[in-house]
């Protein structure tokens, strides 16, 4: 380690530039990873006998090198964002000014222009009374991908509903909404989980104040899984402190399966992360690659598939032996790992659909013209 360290502190200290000192300090003490050496294994015996507190001195340091290396990534973080804060700032004015000059309106404007005219003290209400004339019920379908401004406008569109006998007695004005906090995914457009149970329990207290019944349902039957899959999630979320991660409901998370004689079954295997590979000088020399995650990952799913494939693995619940065809394996996106997984399979001579959909230009084939 020495041999690491002295050479590059030697150039650190002759180096007038701050930044380019520090990051020369950074690999005289730190190993690649970023992490201190462990002082027992990065000097001699002899060495420490000699100066018994070197250890203490290095870890303290190495301290300081870090510390300073992510006050200045946290800088440079702030400037990158300052940046592009400033981009975005006039892309938004730009935009705003090409809308209003050939008067358009985006979808963010019918929402917010609704909820700001519903708000207006001198025509708000006239609008409401001219609504509560046409509205008898309100369907809100996917609820927790609702943004607060849409939540706004429901609330303004619903304020007759139960605020006594409106235009029309004998109509009784109601609401439903249905939504599942976990499946929330359209957070970039403004959808917030926390405003559904928000809402909910807003419009349950306007609804019982009002003297109607409101009926707070839950969903527990999965039409698409077994017993099995579902108790591993359910176990997975059984920890207050996990679940609230997923969900504003205080009770635990029970999930019943629709067809309870189909079968199940969950593994999880071990976490793969990256393997610190030295790739060799000369470029002409063949880069290995089996070493990254995906890869790994990948030969990991083929020799299993091959495994049940040579073993005469029986589906349970269809006394069938298992073949090529009875396999789906579902990924969250179409990268590195689905190649590696399809020329994984075709080393087995195991047939393989692939990947249903090729970006041509992204194609390394195309790329190479």
């Amino acid at each position: 380690v020495l041999n690491n360290i002295l050479p590059y502190a030697r150039l650190a200290f002759a180096e007038a530039d701050q930044i380019r000192r520090l990051e020369l300090l950074g690999k005289a003490f730190l190993k690649a990873d970023g992490a201190a050496y462990e002082p027992a294994k990065a000097f001699k015996k002899v060495l420490l006998d000699r100066l018994p507190d070197l250890p203490e001195r290095y870890i303290e340091a190495a301290r300081a090198i870090l510390e300073v290396s992510d006050r200045l990534a946290l800088f440079r973080m702030l400037e990158g964002t300052a940046a592009a804060l400033t981009v975005a700032r006039w892309l938004i004015a730009r935009y705003e000014h090409l809308k209003r000059s050939r008067g358009f309106l985006d979808f963010n404007d019918l929402i917010t222009r609704t909820v700001a005219l519903l708000s207006r003290p001198d025509a708000g209400a006239w609008v409401q009374f001219k609504l509560d004339q046409g509205i008898d019920h309100i369907l809100l379908d996917e609820a927790q991908d609702t943004s607060p401004d849409q939540w706004e406008a429901v609330k303004k569109l619903t304020e007759e509903f139960f605020a006594g006998l409106g235009q029309r007695e004998a109509v009784h004005r109601t609401m439903f909404a249905v939504g599942d906090e976990k499946q929330s995914i359209y957070s970039f457009q403004g959808a917030a989980p926390d405003s559904f149970a928000e809402s909910r329990q807003l419009f349950a207290g306007r609804v019982r104040d009002a003297g109607f019944s409101f009926a707070d349902l839950k969903l527990t039957w999965s039409f698409r899984s077994s017993d099995d899959v579902l108790a591993a999630v359910d176990r997975v979320f059984a920890d207050p402190g996990i679940g609230r991660g997923i969900s504003h409901d205080p009770d635990a998370l029970s999930h019943k399966a629709i067809r309870t004689d189909a079968p199940g079954y969950v593994e999880v295997w071990p976490s793969i992360g990256a393997e610190m590979v030295d790739e060799p000088d000369d470029w002409t020399q063949a880069v290995d690659h089996a070493h990254a995650p995906a890869v790994r990952v990948a030969e990991n799913v083929a020799t299993t598939i091959a495994g049940w494939i040579g073993n005469g693995e029986i589906i349970e619940g269809r006394g069938k032996r298992l073949g090529p065809g009875d396999v789906l394996v579902l990924v969250r996106k179409r990268d590195s790992f689905v190649h590696a997984l399809t020329r994984a399979l075709k080393r087995r001579d195991i047939p393989v659909a692939g990947a249903d959909r090729l970006s041509l230009p992204g194609h390394i084939a195309v790329k190479d013209l």
